[in-house]
């Protein structure tokens, strides 16, 4: 039985059961969930219907229960650096706390982030070869990396992938915004309407890799980012934002 929990004003929490209530390991220790007037959702699983959830705020103690402990040595070093910089940019801005989630992995197609939805708005492509390095099959991160975070509240996402979609420009220009379009749509179903049909969705410029005159492949490539259009916000993309990069690498840099 699934269970759904909301309550309107989050700082830190805590939660007793009077049964077993199994929660998804993304909930933990101060983390920081959505604010008023947008509610935040918790949710779990139950093995009884009729369970007792008591959810508590502001650090209050509860009674320990037959919940499994676990622990989390994360650390940042190994977090996004984009969402390192991000978050407390935006928060000198907004002046409350920011909390992100990070759930990337390297050098994955565009296709394995994408739900069979998005997957099947545009025109078929044949299946990426295998790497060792990256899961290729449509829709595999979609399942494990993104569809688990669905019933959270969410405020906006952001996006930076390389270059390994470089090969097929056009096809791009159609899988982008479809997954921007469905992601939305499913974060807003999946929260009872909390997270916003139309977030700010935000991604990164395909930057240079290497100096040279070489154009390569990448100006159709960014021309295909923006839907070709040239830039965004735009009909094809709205509310949406482009961090420009194409200027920001030093070749010579020794780092």
């Amino acid at each position: 039985m699934k269970l759904k929990i909301v309550f309107l004003v989050t700082t830190c929490l805590a939660v007793g059961v009077y049964g077993v209530l199994r929660m998804p390991k993304y909930y933990s220790n101060h983390m920081v969930l959505q604010r008023a007037p947008a509610r935040a959702i918790l949710w779990g699983y139950a093995d009884v219907i009729g369970d007792t959830v008591i959810v508590l705020r502001n650090g209050v103690k509860v009674e320990e229960t037959t919940v499994q402990k676990s622990g989390s040595n994360g650390s940042i070093d190994w977090f996004s650096a984009l969402c390192s910089m991000f978050a407390p940019d935006l928060q000198k801005h907004l002046n409350y706390p920011i909390g992100i989630i990070e759930s990337n992995w390297g050098g994955a197609p565009i296709e394995v982030w994408s739900s069979p939805d998005a997957i099947n708005a545009c025109p078929t492509t044949a299946k990426p070869s295998p790497s060792i390095h990256y899961p290729t099959d449509p829709g595999a991160l979609w399942n494990s990396m993104i569809h688990p975070y669905l019933s959270m509240t969410i405020k906006g996402a952001i996006w930076y992938q390389g270059e390994a979609f470089s090969g097929h420009p056009d096809l791009y220009a159609c899988q982008f915004p479809a997954m921007i379009n469905d992601w939305r749509k499913k974060f807003h179903a999946n929260s009872d309407g909390e997270t916003s049909d139309h977030f700010p969705f935000g991604f990164v410029q395909l930057a240079p890799y290497r100096a040279g005159n070489t154009i390569g492949g990448f100006p159709p490539t960014r021309w295909a980012q923006t839907t070709d259009v040239g830039y965004v916000p735009n009909i094809n993309m709205p509310d949406t934002f482009m961090a420009v990069a194409i200027d920001l690498l030093d070749f010579n840099s020794p780092s």
